[in-house]
């Protein structure tokens, strides 16, 4: 446990403190109206990523801090950047009474008493604000969410695709969009009714949800269309997602009884490629695929 009160350290100066300049843990870092404008910027963030760079940003001005992140019940979210030249050290803390949410303060150097206030007077300040902040969250994933399948929907289909062509093109990252389409769907429907339909569309996104990888996501189109954004998977990658995805859904008994199977559509990122084109490359190399005799992947 670091010592509150440190009268020497190696990386600092020559070593040894300066008495008088050891701040006392008493004084109020912080003026009334100081207080109150910070308040009113963090309780203007509704979005959890946005609400985490602004706290580090302005805790940044004042604390020497390397990076933060936070762990809460919809996901863990960072700002900065770790010094990997240097030995770190982390400052765990609990947001006021729920042990479900933490956050961790990077630094390098020894941190002062008044610097340890500033955190704990920042994490009092913040835990309002992440508190509406992830209840907002949480609003929106179930929003974003379809409820048949559990899958992500088509708005948050459309809102992954783009966040994640930006990034792909700004670090030159490999992304490949699949579009799924189940083979002989309507009739299910139109003989069986639409329970039996759901039961088929329920087994399916499940074969969907454990065959691609956790940094991969998987949506419910419309209908019986799906898709799936591989990330960083390369050629090969995406060929083994979607061979075992044919072959898990060949050998399902409950798609089986009702001779189901699948056509998929490929594309992987270009650098002349917008979301809508991709889309359209993967969408007309489903349709080839529908064309040579279904159960295929073909890669447009």
């Amino acid at each position: 446990m670091e010592n509150l009160t440190p009268f020497y350290d190696s990386t600092t100066g020559s070593g040894f403190f300066n008495l008088k300049q050891q701040e006392t843990p008493f004084a109020d870092p912080f003026s009334d109206r100081e207080l109150r404008g910070l308040l009113e910027t963090f309780s203007s963030c509704l979005d959890l990523q946005q609400l985490v760079q602004v706290y580090f940003t302005e805790l940044r001005a004042r604390v020497p801090v390397n990076h933060f992140s936070i762990d809460t019940p919809v996901g863990n979210f960072r700002a900065g950047k770790n010094q990997s030249a240097q030995q770190e050290k982390n400052m765990l803390t609990e947001l006021g009474d729920d042990p479900a949410v933490k956050m961790h303060h990077f630094y390098c150097n020894t941190l002062s008493m008044k610097a340890k206030q500033i955190i704990k007077e920042f994490n009092n300040l913040i835990r309002i604000p992440i508190r509406n902040a992830i209840e907002f969250t949480r609003l929106k994933q179930v929003a974003m969410k379809d409820t048949l399948t559990c899958l992500g929907n088509r708005s948050m289909y459309n809102e992954t695709l783009e966040r994640l062509c930006l990034q792909a093109h700004r670090k030159g990252e490999s992304l490949t969009l699949l579009v799924l389409d189940l083979d002989n769907f309507k009739p299910v429907n139109d003989f069986y009714g639409h329970i039996e339909g759901d039961k088929v569309l329920i087994s399916f996104a499940d074969i969907l949800t454990n065959t691609i990888r956790g940094c991969d996501y998987a949506f419910r189109f419309g209908g019986d269309e799906f898709c799936c954004l591989i990330q960083n998977g390369g050629t090969d990658a995406c060929m083994s997602i979607t061979y075992r995805l044919l072959s898990a859904i060949r050998s399902n008994m409950v798609l089986k009884k009702h001779d189901i199977t699948c056509s998929i559509g490929s594309a992987t990122l270009a650098a002349e490629d917008s979301p809508i084109s991709l889309f359209q490359r993967a969408d007309e190399a489903l349709y080839a695929a529908k064309n040579n005799g279904r159960d295929c992947v073909i890669n447009g």
